[in-house]
C-alpha cells in the first residue's frame, strides 16, 4: 500500500483505461494505483478520459476512478499550488 511506512514498488499500469496514447495510459494507471494526488504534464490533452471532469479548459481536470481522484494539470498551473521554500 503506497501510504504504508514500508518500502513498496509499483510497476506500470495494466493498459485498461480508454486513452489514445498507450504510454500516457500507463502513466495514469500507475498514478491511480499509487493514489497520486497530482499528475503534472505538458501533454494535458492526452490524459483526458471519459471520467475526467474539466476544471479549467486545457489546463486542469480531475481524473475519477472508482476509488480515487487525481488532479491532472499543466506545469504552469501546478507551479502556482506548490510551496516554494524561501532561503
Amino acid at each position: 500500500m503506497p501510504n504504508s511506512p514500508h518500502p513498496h514498488l509499483l510497476l506500470g499500469g495494466t493498459g485498461v483505461i480508454g486513452m489514445r496514447d498507450e504510454e500516457d495510459r500507463h502513466v495514469l494507471e500507475t498514478a491511480r494505483a499509487a493514489r497520486a494526488h497530482l499528475v503534472v504534464t505538458a501533454n494535458f490533452a492526452d490524459f483526458l478520459t471519459r471520467d475526467s471532469e474539466i476544471l479549467l479548459a486545457d489546463r486542469v481536470c480531475i481524473d475519477r476512478s472508482p476509488d480515487w481522484e487525481t488532479v491532472i494539470a499543466v506545469p504552469q498551473e501546478a507551479a502556482l499550488w506548490l510551496p516554494i521554500d524561501e532561503p
